[in-house]
Protein backbone atom coordinates (compact mmCIF):
# COMPACT_ATOMS: atom_id res chain seq x y z
CA UNK A 1 0.00 0.00 0.00
CA UNK A 2 3.01 2.33 0.26
CA UNK A 3 2.41 5.35 -1.94
CA UNK A 4 4.71 6.19 -4.81
CA UNK A 5 3.80 9.84 -5.33
CA UNK A 6 1.17 10.33 -8.05
CA UNK A 7 1.73 13.35 -10.26
CA UNK A 8 -1.27 15.63 -10.78
CA UNK A 9 -1.84 17.35 -14.12
CA UNK A 10 -1.18 21.05 -13.92
CA UNK A 11 -4.08 23.44 -14.18
CA UNK A 12 -3.95 26.81 -15.80
CA UNK A 13 -3.03 29.84 -13.73
CA UNK A 14 -2.59 30.39 -10.00
CA UNK A 15 -0.80 28.28 -7.45
CA UNK A 16 -1.41 24.76 -6.22
CA UNK A 17 -4.86 24.41 -4.70
CA UNK A 18 -4.50 23.26 -1.09
CA UNK A 19 -7.14 21.58 1.07
CA UNK A 20 -6.08 22.02 4.69
CA UNK A 21 -7.28 19.71 7.46
CA UNK A 22 -6.74 20.55 11.10
CA UNK A 23 -8.41 21.37 14.39
CA UNK A 24 -9.57 24.96 14.92
CA UNK A 25 -11.71 26.20 17.81
CA UNK A 26 -14.97 28.08 17.92
CA UNK A 27 -14.87 31.09 20.29
CA UNK A 28 -16.72 29.16 23.00
CA UNK A 29 -14.13 26.35 22.86
CA UNK A 30 -11.35 28.58 24.16
CA UNK A 31 -12.66 29.07 27.70
CA UNK A 32 -11.87 26.39 30.32
CA UNK A 33 -11.05 23.76 27.70
CA UNK A 34 -8.11 21.40 28.43
CA UNK A 35 -8.09 20.21 24.80
CA UNK A 36 -7.55 23.71 23.41
CA UNK A 37 -3.96 24.69 22.65
CA UNK A 38 -3.43 28.40 21.94
CA UNK A 39 -0.06 27.58 20.35
CA UNK A 40 -1.58 24.99 17.99
CA UNK A 41 -4.41 27.31 16.98
CA UNK A 42 -2.03 30.21 16.34
CA UNK A 43 0.33 27.94 14.36
CA UNK A 44 -2.49 26.81 12.06
CA UNK A 45 -3.91 30.31 11.56
CA UNK A 46 -0.53 31.82 10.69
CA UNK A 47 0.39 28.85 8.49
CA UNK A 48 -2.78 29.34 6.42
CA UNK A 49 -2.10 33.04 5.95
CA UNK A 50 1.57 32.44 5.06
CA UNK A 51 0.77 29.74 2.50
CA UNK A 52 -1.93 31.79 0.86
CA UNK A 53 0.43 34.78 0.64
CA UNK A 54 2.94 32.72 -1.34
CA UNK A 55 3.01 32.62 -5.12
CA UNK A 56 3.02 28.80 -5.22
CA UNK A 57 0.03 27.81 -3.08
CA UNK A 58 -3.59 28.86 -2.73
CA UNK A 59 -5.61 27.61 0.24
CA UNK A 60 -8.95 26.82 -1.37
CA UNK A 61 -10.71 25.08 1.53
CA UNK A 62 -10.25 24.30 5.23
CA UNK A 63 -11.71 21.17 6.83
CA UNK A 64 -11.61 21.55 10.59
CA UNK A 65 -12.65 19.62 13.64
CA UNK A 66 -13.05 21.28 17.00
CA UNK A 67 -10.51 20.69 19.81
CA UNK A 68 -12.83 19.41 22.53
CA UNK A 69 -12.31 17.03 25.46
CA UNK A 70 -14.28 13.81 25.11
CA UNK A 71 -17.58 13.25 26.85
CA UNK A 72 -18.23 13.52 29.82
CA UNK A 73 -15.53 16.21 30.21
CA UNK A 74 -17.41 18.03 27.46
CA UNK A 75 -21.18 18.13 27.93
CA UNK A 76 -22.17 17.11 24.39
CA UNK A 77 -21.68 13.78 22.65
CA UNK A 78 -22.86 14.75 19.16
CA UNK A 79 -20.91 17.68 17.67
CA UNK A 80 -22.63 18.95 14.56
CA UNK A 81 -20.77 19.85 11.41
CA UNK A 82 -21.48 22.93 9.33
CA UNK A 83 -21.52 23.40 5.57
CA UNK A 84 -20.64 27.07 5.45
CA UNK A 85 -18.20 28.72 7.78
CA UNK A 86 -14.94 30.59 7.54
CA UNK A 87 -11.41 30.31 8.96
CA UNK A 88 -10.34 33.93 8.68
CA UNK A 89 -10.88 34.62 4.97
CA UNK A 90 -10.81 30.96 3.90
CA UNK A 91 -13.94 28.91 3.20
CA UNK A 92 -14.25 26.22 5.85
CA UNK A 93 -16.29 23.10 6.51
CA UNK A 94 -16.79 22.12 10.13
CA UNK A 95 -16.46 18.36 10.64
CA UNK A 96 -19.14 16.74 12.75
CA UNK A 97 -18.28 13.84 15.05
CA UNK A 98 -19.36 11.78 18.04
CA UNK A 99 -17.33 13.04 20.97
CA UNK A 100 -16.82 9.68 22.62
CA UNK A 101 -13.63 7.60 22.82
CA UNK A 102 -12.78 5.63 19.68
CA UNK A 103 -15.92 6.97 18.00
CA UNK A 104 -14.36 10.43 17.79
CA UNK A 105 -11.56 9.64 15.26
CA UNK A 106 -13.81 7.19 13.40
CA UNK A 107 -16.65 9.68 12.92
CA UNK A 108 -14.25 12.52 12.11
CA UNK A 109 -12.90 10.30 9.33
CA UNK A 110 -16.39 9.56 8.01
CA UNK A 111 -17.15 13.27 8.05
CA UNK A 112 -13.94 14.22 6.25
CA UNK A 113 -13.73 11.64 3.45
CA UNK A 114 -16.75 12.65 1.28
CA UNK A 115 -15.99 16.34 1.74
CA UNK A 116 -12.36 16.03 0.61
CA UNK A 117 -13.38 13.88 -2.37
CA UNK A 118 -15.98 16.51 -3.35
CA UNK A 119 -13.30 19.21 -3.06
CA UNK A 120 -10.91 17.20 -5.26
CA UNK A 121 -13.63 16.79 -7.89
CA UNK A 122 -14.33 20.53 -7.90
CA UNK A 123 -10.59 21.22 -8.30
CA UNK A 124 -9.98 18.39 -10.79
CA UNK A 125 -8.61 20.76 -13.46
CA UNK A 126 -5.99 22.18 -11.08
CA UNK A 127 -2.81 20.97 -9.43
CA UNK A 128 -3.85 20.15 -5.88
CA UNK A 129 -2.65 18.82 -2.55
CA UNK A 130 -4.15 17.77 0.79
CA UNK A 131 -2.21 19.31 3.69
CA UNK A 132 -2.65 17.93 7.20
CA UNK A 133 -1.84 19.62 10.50
CA UNK A 134 -0.63 16.63 12.51
CA UNK A 135 -1.90 13.13 11.79
CA UNK A 136 -4.32 12.27 14.59
CA UNK A 137 -7.48 14.40 14.43
CA UNK A 138 -8.77 13.33 12.00
CA UNK A 139 -6.49 10.31 11.45
CA UNK A 140 -4.15 10.77 8.50
CA UNK A 141 -5.04 7.36 7.08
CA UNK A 142 -8.35 8.77 5.84
CA UNK A 143 -6.54 11.58 3.98
CA UNK A 144 -4.23 8.96 2.44
CA UNK A 145 -7.30 7.06 1.24
CA UNK A 146 -8.81 10.26 -0.16
CA UNK A 147 -5.54 10.98 -1.93
CA UNK A 148 -5.46 7.53 -3.54
CA UNK A 149 -9.08 7.76 -4.68
CA UNK A 150 -8.74 11.26 -6.11
CA UNK A 151 -5.12 11.07 -7.35
CA UNK A 152 -4.19 13.90 -5.00
CA UNK A 153 -0.95 14.03 -3.05
CA UNK A 154 -0.92 14.28 0.73
CA UNK A 155 1.61 16.04 2.95
CA UNK A 156 1.51 16.40 6.73
CA UNK A 157 2.98 19.07 8.95
CA UNK A 158 4.01 16.98 11.95
CA UNK A 159 4.16 19.47 14.80
CA UNK A 160 4.40 16.85 17.53
CA UNK A 161 4.35 13.13 18.18
CA UNK A 162 3.35 12.27 21.74
CA UNK A 163 4.64 8.95 23.03
CA UNK A 164 1.96 7.52 25.35
CA UNK A 165 2.96 7.71 28.99
CA UNK A 166 5.90 10.01 28.27
CA UNK A 167 4.70 13.55 28.41
CA UNK A 168 1.27 14.89 27.55
CA UNK A 169 -0.81 11.76 26.91
CA UNK A 170 -1.55 8.70 29.04
CA UNK A 171 -0.83 5.05 28.27
CA UNK A 172 -4.52 4.28 27.80
CA UNK A 173 -5.54 1.83 25.10
CA UNK A 174 -6.99 4.64 22.99
CA UNK A 175 -3.80 6.69 23.16
CA UNK A 176 -1.61 3.69 22.31
CA UNK A 177 -3.79 2.81 19.32
CA UNK A 178 -3.74 6.45 18.20
CA UNK A 179 0.07 6.56 18.45
CA UNK A 180 0.57 3.32 16.49
CA UNK A 181 -1.78 4.45 13.73
CA UNK A 182 -0.10 7.87 13.62
CA UNK A 183 3.47 6.63 13.17
CA UNK A 184 2.56 3.79 10.79
CA UNK A 185 0.57 6.09 8.53
CA UNK A 186 3.47 8.51 8.04
CA UNK A 187 5.20 6.18 5.55
CA UNK A 188 2.23 6.37 3.19
CA UNK A 189 2.32 10.14 2.81
CA UNK A 190 3.95 11.92 -0.12
CA UNK A 191 6.02 14.21 2.10
CA UNK A 192 6.33 15.63 5.61
CA UNK A 193 7.20 18.93 7.21
CA UNK A 194 8.80 18.16 10.58
CA UNK A 195 9.78 20.27 13.57
CA UNK A 196 12.65 18.01 14.64
CA UNK A 197 14.99 15.87 12.58
CA UNK A 198 14.30 12.84 14.79
CA UNK A 199 10.69 12.77 13.59
CA UNK A 200 11.82 12.06 10.05
CA UNK A 201 14.69 9.75 10.96
CA UNK A 202 12.60 7.54 13.26
CA UNK A 203 9.27 7.48 11.42
CA UNK A 204 9.59 8.64 7.80
CA UNK A 205 13.19 8.12 6.64
CA UNK A 206 12.29 7.57 2.96
CA UNK A 207 9.97 10.52 2.47
CA UNK A 208 10.79 13.93 1.03
CA UNK A 209 10.93 16.14 4.11
CA UNK A 210 11.37 19.74 5.14
CA UNK A 211 12.68 20.77 8.55
CA UNK A 212 11.35 23.85 10.31
CA UNK A 213 11.42 24.63 14.04
CA UNK A 214 8.37 26.86 14.04
CA UNK A 215 8.03 30.54 13.20
CA UNK A 216 6.94 33.87 14.68
CA UNK A 217 4.75 36.56 13.20
CA UNK A 218 6.38 39.42 11.32
CA UNK A 219 4.25 41.85 13.36
CA UNK A 220 5.72 40.64 16.65
CA UNK A 221 9.24 41.33 15.40
CA UNK A 222 8.39 44.72 13.90
CA UNK A 223 7.46 46.13 17.31
CA UNK A 224 10.23 48.15 19.00
CA UNK A 225 12.64 46.33 21.29
CA UNK A 226 11.30 46.62 24.83
CA UNK A 227 13.17 48.86 27.21
CA UNK A 228 13.85 48.23 30.86
CA UNK A 229 12.10 45.35 32.56
CA UNK A 230 9.37 45.80 35.17
CA UNK A 231 10.18 48.51 37.70
CA UNK A 232 9.12 46.50 40.77
CA UNK A 233 12.74 46.23 41.87
CA UNK A 234 12.58 42.42 41.85
CA UNK A 235 14.05 40.07 39.27
CA UNK A 236 10.98 38.79 37.44
CA UNK A 237 11.44 35.25 36.12
CA UNK A 238 8.69 34.17 33.72
CA UNK A 239 7.32 31.09 32.00
CA UNK A 240 4.22 31.09 29.77
CA UNK A 241 2.74 27.97 28.25
CA UNK A 242 1.46 24.50 29.03
CA UNK A 243 1.76 23.60 32.71
CA UNK A 244 3.08 20.03 32.63
CA UNK A 245 6.03 17.87 33.58
CA UNK A 246 7.05 17.57 29.92
CA UNK A 247 7.31 21.35 29.71
CA UNK A 248 9.60 21.35 32.76
CA UNK A 249 7.40 22.90 35.46
CA UNK A 250 8.80 20.67 38.28
CA UNK A 251 12.32 21.81 37.39
CA UNK A 252 11.34 25.47 37.35
CA UNK A 253 9.39 25.38 40.62
CA UNK A 254 12.18 23.56 42.45
CA UNK A 255 14.82 25.94 41.09
CA UNK A 256 12.79 28.94 42.22
CA UNK A 257 12.48 27.51 45.74
CA UNK A 258 16.27 27.63 45.91
CA UNK A 259 16.41 31.34 45.08
CA UNK A 260 16.58 33.02 48.46
CA UNK A 261 15.13 36.39 49.38
CA UNK A 262 12.46 38.85 48.24
CA UNK A 263 14.52 40.03 45.26
CA UNK A 264 12.99 37.39 42.97
CA UNK A 265 9.50 36.89 41.55
CA UNK A 266 8.18 34.02 39.45
CA UNK A 267 5.47 34.88 36.89
CA UNK A 268 3.49 31.98 35.43
CA UNK A 269 0.66 31.90 32.92
CA UNK A 270 -1.06 29.06 31.10
CA UNK A 271 -3.00 25.92 31.90
CA UNK A 272 -2.42 22.20 32.06
CA UNK A 273 -2.29 19.17 34.37
CA UNK A 274 0.12 20.89 36.77
CA UNK A 275 -2.12 23.90 37.34
CA UNK A 276 -3.05 22.68 40.88
CA UNK A 277 0.67 22.37 41.72
CA UNK A 278 1.30 25.91 40.45
CA UNK A 279 -1.64 27.30 42.42
CA UNK A 280 -0.46 25.50 45.57
CA UNK A 281 3.08 26.86 45.10
CA UNK A 282 1.69 30.39 44.72
CA UNK A 283 -0.23 29.95 48.00
CA UNK A 284 2.92 28.85 49.82
CA UNK A 285 5.25 31.47 48.36
CA UNK A 286 4.00 35.07 47.93
CA UNK A 287 6.80 35.69 45.41
CA UNK A 288 5.01 33.43 42.88
CA UNK A 289 2.34 35.10 40.75
CA UNK A 290 0.05 32.86 38.73
CA UNK A 291 -1.95 34.82 36.16
CA UNK A 292 -4.04 31.95 34.80
CA UNK A 293 -4.97 31.86 31.11
CA UNK A 294 -4.49 35.27 29.52
CA UNK A 295 -5.16 36.74 26.06
CA UNK A 296 -2.14 36.46 23.78
CA UNK A 297 -1.52 40.22 23.76
CA UNK A 298 -1.37 40.28 27.57
CA UNK A 299 1.10 37.39 27.60
CA UNK A 300 3.38 39.26 25.17
CA UNK A 301 3.24 42.35 27.40
CA UNK A 302 4.28 40.34 30.45
CA UNK A 303 7.11 38.62 28.54
CA UNK A 304 8.52 42.02 27.63
CA UNK A 305 8.36 43.25 31.22
CA UNK A 306 10.10 40.22 32.74
CA UNK A 307 13.79 40.20 33.62
CA UNK A 308 14.54 36.63 32.55
CA UNK A 309 12.45 34.13 30.58
CA UNK A 310 12.87 30.40 31.19
CA UNK A 311 12.06 27.57 28.78
CA UNK A 312 12.55 24.50 31.05
CA UNK A 313 11.26 21.94 28.50
CA UNK A 314 12.28 18.46 29.67
CA UNK A 315 14.71 16.55 27.50
CA UNK A 316 14.46 13.36 29.56
CA UNK A 317 11.11 12.06 28.32
CA UNK A 318 10.77 10.01 25.13
CA UNK A 319 8.31 12.52 23.65
CA UNK A 320 10.91 15.30 23.88
CA UNK A 321 12.77 14.20 20.76
CA UNK A 322 9.58 14.64 18.72
CA UNK A 323 8.56 18.05 20.11
CA UNK A 324 10.34 21.27 19.29
CA UNK A 325 9.72 23.77 22.15
CA UNK A 326 7.99 26.37 19.98
CA UNK A 327 7.57 28.69 22.97
CA UNK A 328 11.30 29.28 22.73
CA UNK A 329 10.84 31.36 19.57
CA UNK A 330 8.10 33.42 21.19
CA UNK A 331 10.36 34.06 24.19
CA UNK A 332 13.29 35.08 21.99
CA UNK A 333 11.03 37.42 20.00
CA UNK A 334 10.25 39.35 23.19
CA UNK A 335 13.77 40.76 23.35
CA UNK A 336 14.36 39.54 26.91
CA UNK A 337 17.20 37.15 27.86
CA UNK A 338 16.11 33.52 27.60
CA UNK A 339 17.39 30.52 29.53
CA UNK A 340 16.54 27.23 27.83
CA UNK A 341 17.17 23.54 28.22
CA UNK A 342 18.59 21.68 25.21
CA UNK A 343 15.66 19.30 24.69
CA UNK A 344 16.48 18.76 20.98
CA UNK A 345 19.70 19.22 18.98
CA UNK A 346 17.98 21.97 16.96
CA UNK A 347 17.87 24.19 20.07
CA UNK A 348 21.67 24.21 20.28
CA UNK A 349 22.28 24.38 16.53
CA UNK A 350 19.92 27.25 15.77
CA UNK A 351 19.70 29.27 18.98
CA UNK A 352 22.83 28.48 21.02
CA UNK A 353 24.37 31.86 20.16
CA UNK A 354 21.38 33.94 21.27
CA UNK A 355 19.96 32.01 24.25
CA UNK A 356 21.55 30.91 27.51
CA UNK A 357 21.77 27.11 27.35
CA UNK A 358 21.14 25.04 30.47
CA UNK A 359 23.36 22.05 29.78
CA UNK A 360 22.36 20.09 32.89
CA UNK A 361 18.67 19.79 33.73
CA UNK A 362 18.95 20.20 37.48
CA UNK A 363 17.25 22.58 39.88
CA UNK A 364 20.60 23.73 41.23
CA UNK A 365 21.96 24.35 37.75
CA UNK A 366 18.89 26.37 36.77
CA UNK A 367 19.05 28.36 40.02
CA UNK A 368 22.67 29.25 39.38
CA UNK A 369 22.01 30.25 35.76
CA UNK A 370 19.09 32.48 36.74
CA UNK A 371 21.32 34.26 39.24
CA UNK A 372 24.08 34.63 36.65
CA UNK A 373 21.84 36.04 33.91
CA UNK A 374 20.00 38.32 36.33
CA UNK A 375 23.31 39.79 37.51
CA UNK A 376 24.42 40.78 33.99
CA UNK A 377 24.27 44.47 33.07
CA UNK A 378 20.96 45.43 31.47
CA UNK A 379 22.85 46.61 28.38
CA UNK A 380 24.35 43.15 27.89
CA UNK A 381 20.98 41.43 28.31
CA UNK A 382 19.39 43.79 25.79
CA UNK A 383 22.18 43.13 23.29
CA UNK A 384 21.51 39.39 23.51
CA UNK A 385 17.79 40.04 23.08
CA UNK A 386 18.35 42.18 19.97
CA UNK A 387 20.63 39.50 18.47
CA UNK A 388 17.86 36.93 18.97
CA UNK A 389 15.30 39.15 17.28
CA UNK A 390 17.64 39.76 14.36
CA UNK A 391 18.11 36.01 13.87
CA UNK A 392 14.34 35.47 13.94
CA UNK A 393 13.75 38.29 11.45
CA UNK A 394 16.23 36.75 9.03
CA UNK A 395 15.15 33.10 9.25
CA UNK A 396 12.09 32.39 11.34
CA UNK A 397 9.22 34.67 10.36
CA UNK A 398 6.04 33.14 8.99
CA UNK A 399 6.66 35.01 5.75
CA UNK A 400 10.02 33.24 5.32
CA UNK A 401 8.96 29.83 6.60
CA UNK A 402 5.65 29.97 4.73
CA UNK A 403 7.50 30.56 1.47
CA UNK A 404 9.78 27.58 2.20
CA UNK A 405 6.83 25.32 2.98
CA UNK A 406 4.94 26.47 -0.12
CA UNK A 407 7.98 25.80 -2.31
CA UNK A 408 8.38 22.34 -0.79
CA UNK A 409 4.70 21.52 -1.34
CA UNK A 410 4.92 22.70 -4.94
CA UNK A 411 7.94 20.48 -5.55
CA UNK A 412 6.18 17.47 -4.04
CA UNK A 413 3.25 18.01 -6.43
CA UNK A 414 5.47 18.64 -9.48
CA UNK A 415 8.10 15.97 -8.89
CA UNK A 416 6.31 13.42 -6.71
CA UNK A 417 8.43 10.39 -5.91
CA UNK A 418 11.31 11.86 -7.90
CA UNK A 419 12.01 14.47 -5.22
CA UNK A 420 15.26 13.53 -3.45
CA UNK A 421 14.52 12.16 0.00
CA UNK A 422 16.91 14.30 2.02
CA UNK A 423 17.47 17.28 -0.20
CA UNK A 424 15.55 19.73 1.96
CA UNK A 425 16.34 18.28 5.40
CA UNK A 426 19.17 19.37 7.65
CA UNK A 427 19.99 20.93 11.00
CA UNK A 428 20.24 24.39 9.43
CA UNK A 429 17.36 24.14 6.96
CA UNK A 430 16.00 27.46 8.20
CA UNK A 431 19.03 29.21 6.73
CA UNK A 432 18.29 28.30 3.15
Amino acid sequence: MEKSGVLVNSGSGGGIRVAFTGSLPEPEDIIANPAYSPAAALFQEQLLEALDASAECEVSHVFAGRPLPSYPRHARIAIRGARASRAGRFPMSRLGFLNLGLLKPATLSLSLLPRVLAWAWRERARSRLILLYNTTSPPAIIAVLAGLLSRTQVVAIVADINVPGSGLVSRSLLRRLEYRLQVRTLRYLDGVVVLTERMRVDFAPRLPALLMEGAVSDTLLQDPLPGRASGTGACAIMYAGHLSALKGLPLLLEAFERLVGPGYELWLTGDGPMRPDVEAAAQRDPRIRYFGMLPYERVVTLLRRATVLVNPHSGAMASSRYLFPSKLLEFLASGRPVITTVSTPEVRQEYGAVAYLLEEESAEGLRAMIETVASLPERERQARGEAARMLLRERKTWRTQGARIAHFLARVVREGSGLPERELVGPHAGRQ
